[in-house]
Protein backbone atom coordinates (compact mmCIF):
# COMPACT_ATOMS: atom_id res chain seq x y z
CA UNK A 1 0.00 0.00 0.00
CA UNK A 2 1.63 3.13 -0.76
CA UNK A 3 0.19 7.22 -1.29
CA UNK A 4 -0.01 9.07 -4.48
CA UNK A 5 0.18 12.90 -4.29
CA UNK A 6 -0.86 14.92 -7.29
CA UNK A 7 0.88 17.67 -7.91
CA UNK A 8 -1.13 18.60 -11.06
CA UNK A 9 -4.62 17.64 -12.46
CA UNK A 10 -3.82 14.16 -14.28
CA UNK A 11 -5.61 10.41 -14.98
CA UNK A 12 -3.69 7.41 -13.81
CA UNK A 13 -4.94 5.44 -16.83
CA UNK A 14 -2.37 1.86 -15.81
CA UNK A 15 0.65 0.45 -13.65
CA UNK A 16 3.49 -1.34 -14.27
CA UNK A 17 4.74 -3.45 -11.36
CA UNK A 18 7.69 -6.02 -10.63
CA UNK A 19 7.55 -9.29 -9.96
CA UNK A 20 10.42 -11.75 -9.43
CA UNK A 21 7.68 -14.25 -11.40
CA UNK A 22 8.56 -15.33 -15.35
CA UNK A 23 5.03 -17.14 -14.66
CA UNK A 24 1.16 -16.33 -14.86
CA UNK A 25 0.27 -13.95 -11.71
CA UNK A 26 -2.85 -12.75 -10.32
CA UNK A 27 -2.48 -9.28 -9.99
CA UNK A 28 -5.55 -6.97 -8.18
CA UNK A 29 -5.47 -3.01 -7.85
CA UNK A 30 -7.55 -1.38 -4.94
CA UNK A 31 -7.58 2.32 -4.71
CA UNK A 32 -9.30 4.51 -1.80
CA UNK A 33 -9.64 8.19 -1.94
CA UNK A 34 -7.09 10.15 0.95
CA UNK A 35 -4.72 9.03 2.75
CA UNK A 36 -4.15 4.76 4.22
CA UNK A 37 -4.52 5.61 7.72
CA UNK A 38 -4.39 2.86 10.20
CA UNK A 39 -8.00 2.12 10.01
CA UNK A 40 -7.65 1.71 6.50
CA UNK A 41 -4.67 -1.15 6.94
CA UNK A 42 -7.29 -3.43 8.33
CA UNK A 43 -10.45 -2.72 6.87
CA UNK A 44 -10.70 -3.81 2.71
CA UNK A 45 -14.23 -2.20 2.65
CA UNK A 46 -13.03 1.10 2.63
CA UNK A 47 -10.83 0.04 -0.64
CA UNK A 48 -12.25 0.02 -4.12
CA UNK A 49 -10.89 -2.97 -6.40
CA UNK A 50 -10.40 -1.67 -10.10
CA UNK A 51 -8.60 -3.90 -11.64
CA UNK A 52 -8.17 -8.41 -11.62
CA UNK A 53 -6.14 -10.01 -14.07
CA UNK A 54 -3.72 -12.46 -14.83
CA UNK A 55 -0.79 -11.38 -16.40
CA UNK A 56 2.63 -12.99 -17.24
CA UNK A 57 5.45 -12.13 -14.79
CA UNK A 58 8.44 -10.55 -16.73
CA UNK A 59 10.79 -11.35 -13.91
CA UNK A 60 13.67 -9.51 -11.80
CA UNK A 61 14.65 -6.25 -13.14
CA UNK A 62 11.54 -5.45 -15.96
CA UNK A 63 8.38 -4.31 -15.74
CA UNK A 64 5.41 -6.34 -15.90
CA UNK A 65 2.92 -4.02 -17.82
CA UNK A 66 -0.86 -4.16 -16.20
CA UNK A 67 -3.96 -3.63 -18.91
CA UNK A 68 -5.15 -0.28 -19.00
CA UNK A 69 -7.52 0.25 -16.02
CA UNK A 70 -11.18 0.41 -18.07
CA UNK A 71 -12.16 3.49 -15.78
CA UNK A 72 -8.94 5.96 -15.56
CA UNK A 73 -8.32 7.00 -11.89
CA UNK A 74 -8.95 10.43 -11.05
CA UNK A 75 -6.55 12.68 -9.08
CA UNK A 76 -6.98 16.56 -8.07
CA UNK A 77 -3.77 18.94 -7.51
CA UNK A 78 -2.96 18.46 -4.31
CA UNK A 79 -4.54 15.65 -3.17
CA UNK A 80 -3.51 12.13 -2.06
CA UNK A 81 -4.80 9.13 -2.98
CA UNK A 82 -4.03 5.68 -1.74
CA UNK A 83 -3.32 2.43 -3.71
CA UNK A 84 -3.28 -0.95 -2.80
CA UNK A 85 -1.34 -3.38 -5.54
CA UNK A 86 -0.91 -6.98 -4.83
CA UNK A 87 -0.66 -10.28 -6.25
CA UNK A 88 -2.08 -13.56 -4.91
CA UNK A 89 0.92 -15.51 -4.35
CA UNK A 90 4.19 -13.60 -2.83
CA UNK A 91 6.28 -12.71 -5.42
CA UNK A 92 5.98 -8.89 -6.21
CA UNK A 93 9.36 -7.09 -5.72
CA UNK A 94 9.33 -4.02 -3.05
CA UNK A 95 12.12 -1.57 -1.79
CA UNK A 96 13.40 -1.49 1.61
CA UNK A 97 11.85 2.28 2.55
CA UNK A 98 13.31 4.93 4.93
CA UNK A 99 10.56 6.55 6.38
CA UNK A 100 6.78 5.91 5.98
CA UNK A 101 4.69 8.54 4.14
CA UNK A 102 7.93 9.97 2.73
CA UNK A 103 7.84 10.86 -0.95
CA UNK A 104 10.83 8.67 -2.59
CA UNK A 105 10.28 9.47 -6.19
CA UNK A 106 8.73 12.10 -7.66
CA UNK A 107 8.07 14.40 -10.90
CA UNK A 108 6.09 17.98 -11.25
CA UNK A 109 3.42 15.96 -11.76
CA UNK A 110 2.60 13.50 -8.82
CA UNK A 111 5.17 12.16 -5.81
CA UNK A 112 4.96 8.17 -4.76
CA UNK A 113 5.27 7.78 -0.88
CA UNK A 114 6.78 5.24 1.23
CA UNK A 115 4.05 2.43 2.28
CA UNK A 116 3.70 -0.67 3.56
CA UNK A 117 3.96 -4.24 2.17
CA UNK A 118 0.87 -5.75 2.74
CA UNK A 119 0.52 -9.66 1.88
CA UNK A 120 -3.04 -11.16 -0.29
CA UNK A 121 -6.00 -9.82 0.71
CA UNK A 122 -5.16 -7.66 3.28
CA UNK A 123 -2.92 -9.75 5.45
CA UNK A 124 -0.07 -8.65 7.31
CA UNK A 125 1.46 -5.80 6.83
CA UNK A 126 5.72 -4.79 6.85
CA UNK A 127 6.95 -1.16 6.93
CA UNK A 128 8.28 0.72 5.57
CA UNK A 129 8.62 -0.21 1.95
CA UNK A 130 8.69 0.99 -1.34
CA UNK A 131 6.71 0.07 -3.72
CA UNK A 132 8.76 -0.74 -7.22
CA UNK A 133 6.24 -0.14 -9.85
CA UNK A 134 5.34 2.46 -12.29
CA UNK A 135 2.11 4.70 -12.64
CA UNK A 136 1.19 6.03 -16.10
CA UNK A 137 -1.15 9.00 -16.41
CA UNK A 138 -2.20 11.39 -18.60
CA UNK A 139 -2.45 15.16 -17.15
CA UNK A 140 -5.25 17.24 -17.80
Amino acid sequence: MFEVLAKNDFVVSSMDIHTSSVEFVDVEVWTKADTMDHISYDNGNEWKKVLSVKVLGKGLNQATTLPGFTNYIEMSANRVRSFYVTLKTRQMIFSRGSTLGKEYVSNTDVGIKTGILRTYLFGESHSPWDWDGRIHYITR
